[in-house]
């Protein structure tokens, strides 16, 4: 099977429909038979949708994925909760939330996963990282994304569901997702300046810990706006986001979408 992995398309960052027309082609170019997609297609859960079936239409791939935190913002729709907007990602069969996903004797399974201390490297605790601020810097999840209940708490409630769901799966023939990142190889290195502190609102290192002790076959994370791959503890881990245009390499919107694509071959 021959997989294909993009992050971080934040579709509201360019020109209606450009980055789904390019990611659109270039995933048609690479002759895939799946595409993985770990959230951050938008700002509010309908365009996110609405991207998300613009691509399965265009490529005629099952998109498997799971909400990022920009996905879950209600800054488009100020009424809704995060809660709620989860619950209308459930509703579609290739949100691999508390769900597992088989294809062709591979499991699919994931989780967005949420933040904590750990990728600080003991520079602050949980309860700092909360707080969201730093270095007169906001996190903006601290106005769009409000849970109702407290951050760590819905660290570890992702954390729990998602060693549920791969309990009793042959970890060999797995593959899992967070958008967040799960492990500190993918934070901002060296942690200079603000990077210090906001390294932990990137994701936590229990979600990379939990998927190396299960010893899944690969990990997908994005979030982070970086492009790394790396082999560790028997586990093949994946970071392939896109990111916003003024991060990008290339001025061309195709050009920068294909040197994002990312290939898995099972």
């Amino acid at each position: 099977m021959r997989i294909g992995i993009i992050s971080d398309i934040h579709i509201d960052d360019s020109p209606d429909g450009v980055v789904a027309a390019a990611v659109i082609k270039a995933v048609r170019e690479a002759t895939l038979s799946l595409l993985l997609m770990p959230g951050d297609f938008s700002c509010g859960w309908r365009s996110s949708l609405a991207a998300i079936a613009r691509i399965e239409e265009g490529t005629g791939l099952r998109v498997l994925f799971v909400p990022g935190n920009h996905d879950l913002w209600n800054k488009l729709s100020p009424d809704e909760t995060p809660e709620f907007a989860q619950e209308q990602y459930a509703k579609h069969p290739g949100c691999l939330s508390g769900r597992v996903v088989t294809i062709d004797g591979w499991n699919f399974a994931g989780e967005t996963g949420w933040y904590d201390e750990t990728l600080t490297e003991g520079r602050f605790t949980a309860e700092q990282i909360a707080e969201m601020h730093y270095g007169g810097r906001t996190w903006q999840d601290s106005r769009f994304t409000r849970w109702k209940i407290p951050m760590i708490d819905k660290t570890d409630e992702y954390l729990h569901a998602l060693e549920a769901t791969l309990a009793g799966l042959d970890p060999k023939r797995t593959v899992a997702l967070t958008h967040v990142i799960p492990r500190l190889e993918f934070s901002v290195q060296p942690p200079e300046g603000i990077w210090t502190y906001f390294n932990g609102l990137l994701g936590s290192a229990r979600y990379g810990e939990l998927l190396a002790r299960v010893g899944v076959r690969a990990a997908v994370c994005g979030h982070v706006h970086y492009r790394k791959r790396f082999t560790a503890d028997g586990v093949e881990w994946i970071c392939a986001c896109l990111g916003t245009p003024n991060e990008w390499r290339n001025k061309d919107t195709l050009t920068e979408v294909r040197s994002s694509l990312s290939i898995l071959e099972l």
